[in-house]
């Protein structure tokens, strides 16, 4: 009996498509959308970082003041997409 009453939630839960994490809106807009391409704007404060539920996309552009255009080794990084 308990096993019957699991199979149709099992199945709704298959079924529904994976809903994408909101992100926080007072951190994350986006600027400009189509179907090639997302810009977003991310405003993060000194020493914050972005959490796993933050959009990810494959390529991260970061853009700073102050620095002259230069990344100093230790605030940049690097990582696969996916």
């Amino acid at each position: 009996m308990l096993t019957l009453a699991l199979v149709p939630v099992l199945a709704l839960h298959i079924s529904l498509p994976p809903q994408p994490p909101r992100p926080d809106a007072r951190r994350y807009h986006i600027e400009s959308e189509n179907d090639d391409v997302r810009v977003a704007r991310v405003v993060l404060a000194p020493g914050e970082r972005v959490t796993a539920g933050a959009p990810s996309g494959s390529v991260i552009v970061y853009l700073t003041a102050g620095l002259d255009g230069r990344m100093p080794p230790a605030d940049a990084a690097w990582q696969a997409p996916g």
